[in-house]
């Protein structure tokens, strides 16, 4: 008896779904079935699982909110900057005072404070953390800076934005401990989930190898479910070639310029990362800074959950599903591991008995 059995899914890919879209695309499998009457048990058992598994996917959607310290953390930044301010207007009115003293502190204040204007023109959550302590070494070591400050009264204010850099520090390594919680959390949702989906869809695919009096019912159904699996794939392809086109453009970009006479230059993006270094000393974390209105979650989850997930499937996007052919269609070997999804290899052991 031939005992080659078709494969009808592919569906590795909803792993590389982002967390929202993965509960998205469960839910519009599951809907496939709504007011269906499943007579065959161990797909309604599994399907009842996957029912049941659908209720806890929603932690994934909750993800998207913004972290509760993050509102927090935007305030103290403000604050610090409002602290950075005071001594730059501090100098700047000391240049007006009668005091020869203090005229000749704010002179040398002013040209310590050159290499940081950029720096100190908004408020700037890694910049200028980092700017903070490179002040307050500075005003420690250099005799003439720590004299000058003394002279202008700013001592009291550069302790305070010590202060509430410790703070912000301490409330941004708490966020990062709770987000990666959240996202670690997350993960393990949504492969309990995906774990759950294909047992449902093995047990779709056991009935259809059985060629049973069913078989025209279940085809309709796998119509259905590939529908909703291939509009996800290609969802997922079109969003990586759009990164995949930009990020070529980029780095096309970054790689030629011209020169006075209309030369193109070859250059690399070392050089320039090293002449932005040089341009604008002490940003080396601005990356952190334009977080702070988006809040990292959002802003990483979107490429954490595909990037992590890929790694643990090791699957490829490959297009083609569907239901009318004598052969199996080519999926990853994450749609293969029976053996590590609950109940799988049951219905794989029932349907070779039966034939």
């Amino acid at each position: 008896m031939n005992n080659f059995k078709v494969k009808y899914f592919s569906a590795s890919h909803l792993m590389q779904l982002k967390n929202q879209e993965f509960q998205e695309a469960f839910d519009e499998i599951l809907r496939t079935f709504d007011k269906e009457e499943i007579t065959v048990e161990y797909v309604a058992e599994a399907l009842e699982d996957a029912k049941t598994e659908n209720n806890n996917l929603v932690l994934l959607r909750n993800m998207t909110k913004k972290h509760h310290l993050t509102k927090t953390i935007r305030e103290q930044n403000n604050q610090r900057y409002s602290y950075l301010t005071v001594i730059t207007d501090t100098v700047k009115t000391a240049f007006k005072q009668p005091s020869k003293e203090k005229r000749a502190a704010a002179k040398v204040l002013n040209e310590w404070l050159e290499p940081y204007r950029k720096s100190l023109s908004r408020p700037l959550l890694g910049v200028q953390t980092t700017l903070a302590k490179e002040i307050s070494d500075e005003v420690d070591k250099v005799a003439r800076v720590f004299d000058a400050v003394e002279t202008l009264e700013l001592i009291s204010v550069l302790d305070s934005i010590k202060m509430i850099t410790v703070d912000i520090k301490s409330n941004i390594t708490t966020r990062s401990k709770e987000l990666m919680a959240e996202r670690r959390e997350a993960l393990l949702v949504k492969r309990r989930g995906y774990a759950k989906m294909m047992v449902f869809l093995k047990s779709i695919e056991m009935v259809l190898n059985l060629n049973g009096e069913n078989k025209e019912i279940y085809l309709c159904y796998a119509k259905e479910i590939n529908e909703r699996l291939d509009y996800y794939k290609s969802a997922l392809i079109s969003s990586s070639t759009r990164f995949k086109n930009a990020a070529e453009k980029e780095e096309s970009n970054s790689d030629k310029s011209y020169n006075t006479d209309g030369d193109i230059i070859t250059t690399n993006a070392t050089s320039q990362s090293n002449g932005a270094m040089i341009s604008r000393p002490y940003n080396l974390t601005s990356f952190v800074d334009e977080g702070m209105d988006t809040d990292m979650q959002t802003k990483e989850k979107t490429n954490t959950d595909s990037a992590t997930t890929n790694a643990l499937n090791g699957s490829e996007i490959k297009n083609g599903n569907g239901v009318f052919t004598n052969k199996a269609y080519g999926a990853s070997a994450a749609d293969d591991n029976t053996e590590a999804l609950n109940g799988a290899n049951r219905f794989d052991k029932e349907s070779n008995n039966n034939e």
